[in-house]
């Protein structure tokens, strides 16, 4: 992607935000019963990404039992 494909608010949020030292966060309520798949497409709509950034979620292993029923 070059500066080129951007729009002219993309490019006045990247010269805004772009030299930011402490990152963008994003404060959002989700339901409990959500699942990684719907929270995984609630974050690239968030942020405006496009299915295209590295990602990884890491769960305590009880939790990630508890939450997978020992299923996988």
């Amino acid at each position: 992607m070059s500066l080129k494909d951007l729009n002219r608010k993309e490019r006045t949020i990247l010269k805004k935000y772009g030299q930011v030292e402490k990152g963008l966060y994003r404060d959002v309520l989700v339901p409990a019963d959500m699942t990684l798949h719907a929270l995984h497409y609630a974050i690239m709509r968030l942020f405006g990404w496009q299915n295209c950034h590295l990602h990884h979620y890491e769960l305590p292993p009880k939790t990630f039992a508890h939450l997978t029923e020992d299923n996988l």
